[in-house]
């Protein structure tokens, strides 16, 4: 039996790997029974922070290889990737596995410039993949269908703002605090409103406790608790709409 729960330095990456030598770590291959870590040859990449540890291994950085390389090399793959569907599809070439070899390979390198143009940005796969979940939710509450697709709604939070006058007053803002102290302040113009409320552009590492947002105009204030206390929708806090009405006071969320 394991006498580990996971690894010592990668703790966060979950299951461990299934190895017939006994049970390791996805990651560095550390043995969960105490034993050294051996050569770390894993059949399956389990999660997006374990494929970008091994891509990370081969990218030479942003000063040999900027961003518009990339993004360049991510539209060349996907259109390697389409002409071997195309002669599969439409020419008749066979669909065996020398073929499908190929095409997982094509996609391969598509999923390695994908995640280095993620990284050049400042984000990640795991963020990308949840902000178009998001997105997809919004756009399809319950399920895909043609009618919605054809005749939708935009619901994104960057939706043209409501009727909160207080807000689009001169001077309007949303301030971020982080124990009290300012950390930086965010224009209405930067922020996007539906239905649901106000969404305020954060990054992963504003999520926190000790993180606060303020909505202030020259004549009113309106304090949010924790951010951890609000709606997350992707990279936006949503400041919930009940608490933005032109006839409530000024108050703690």
């Amino acid at each position: 039996m394991s006498v580990l729960l996971s690894c010592p330095v990668h703790r966060s990456f979950g299951k461990p790997w299934r190895h017939p030598d006994g049970d390791r770590c996805p990651i560095c291959g550390w043995f969960f029974d105490g034993r050294a870590p051996g050569p770390v040859e894993p059949s399956i990449v389990r999660t997006f922070a374990h494929y970008r540890s091994l891509v990370e291994r081969t990218d030479q950085g942003d000063g040999h290889f900027p961003l518009e390389y990339h993004a360049g090399c991510l539209m060349e793959e996907a259109g390697e990737f389409y002409g071997l569907a195309k002669k599969v599809v439409y020419h008749r070439h066979p669909r065996d596995e020398a073929t499908l070899t190929k095409m997982r390979e094509e996609l391969g390198d598509a999923l390695w410039f994908l995640d280095r143009c993620a990284q050049r940005i400042g984000t990640t796969l795991e963020v990308i993949a949840a902000e178009n979940d998001a997105k997809l939710r919004r756009r399809y509450p319950k399920k895909f269908s043609f009618e919605r697709s054809q005749n939708r709604e935009d619901l994104s939070p960057r939706k043209e703002m409501p009727v909160w006058a207080w807000l689009t007053a001169p001077g309007a803002c949303v301030e971020l605090l982080l124990k009290g102290s300012l950390v930086r302040t965010i224009t209405m113009q930067q922020c996007g409103a539906n239905a649901d409320g106000l969404f305020v552009p954060i990054s992963p590492d504003e999520i926190t406790d000790e993180h606060h947002l303020t909505v202030v105009n020259p004549r009113r204030q309106l304090r949010s608790g924790p951010i951890t206390s609000l709606l997350i929708d992707g990279r936006f806090a949503v400041i919930p709409s009940a608490m933005l009405d032109d006839g409530s006071r000024a108050r703690t969320l």
